[in-house]
C-alpha cells in the first residue's frame, strides 16, 4: 500500500476491504474486474477516482452474474448524465421486460448480446 501510496508502485490490485475505509489521492483510474453484488458498494468503490472534486474513469466489467446491480447502477448512471454504452441500454431494457413478465432477473435470464 505504501509503494502504491509513493507513487513507486503505479498499480494497485485488490478485494472489496480497498472499497471503504481507504483514503488514497490522485487515484484517476478503478477497474471493478469483479463487479459488485449491490449499487453501494459500486459507488465506493468507483469514488476512490472522484476525491475532493477530482475527476477520473471507472471500468466495471459485467456479466449476467451482475444482473442484480443493472437497473440500479442504470438509473444511477442516468442520474449523473453519465455516458450508456448502447450494449449497458439494451441489457438494462431486457432486464426490465424480463421484470415485466414476471420471470425475475435470476431464473430464466439470458443476455446475448454481448
Amino acid at each position: 500500500m505504501s509503494d502504491f501510496k509513493s507513487k513507486k508502485a503505479p498499480i494497485l490490485v485488490a478485494t472489496d476491504v480497498a472499497a471503504r475505509g481507504l483514503d488514497i489521492p490522485n487515484v484517476t483510474n478503478v477497474v471493478n474486474y469483479d463487479a459488485p453484488n449491490n449499487i453501494d458498494d459500486y459507488v465506493h468503490r468507483i469514488g476512490r477516482t472522484g476525491r475532493a472534486g477530482k475527476e477520473g474513469l471507472a471500468l466495471t466489467l459485467l456479466n449476467e452474474k451482475n444482473i442484480p446491480i443493472v437497473k440500479e447502477l442504470y438509473t444511477l448512471l442516468c442520474e449523473t448524465k453519465q455516458e450508456i454504452p448502447s450494449w449497458f441500454e439494451q441489457m438494462y431494457r431486457q432486464q426490465v421486460l424480463s421484470q415485466k413478465r414476471g420471470r425475475g432477473t435470476r431464473r430464466g435470464y439470458r443476455y446475448t448480446g454481448w
